[in-house]
């Protein structure tokens, strides 16, 4: 379930495999380690914030 959602094409995002899922009024960003089997929950953005603003100032 986690592969399903596409890698961020904004910079430094896609060199760290970053990806968004959209839960809601929230998008929620996170990375996957293959080796581990866990997800690590990096930011959740409200949605009225306009959460790919706010994605690409980090």
């Amino acid at each position: 379930m986690p592969w399903c959602h596409p890698v961020l094409n904004w910079k430094p995002w896609r060199t760290q495999s970053v990806r968004r899922m959209t839960v809601d009024n929230h998008a929620i960003l996170y990375m996957v380690y293959d080796k581990s089997c866990k997800v690590l929950i990096i930011r959740i953005i409200y949605g009225a914030r306009d959460p790919d603003r706010v994605a690409r100032s980090e």
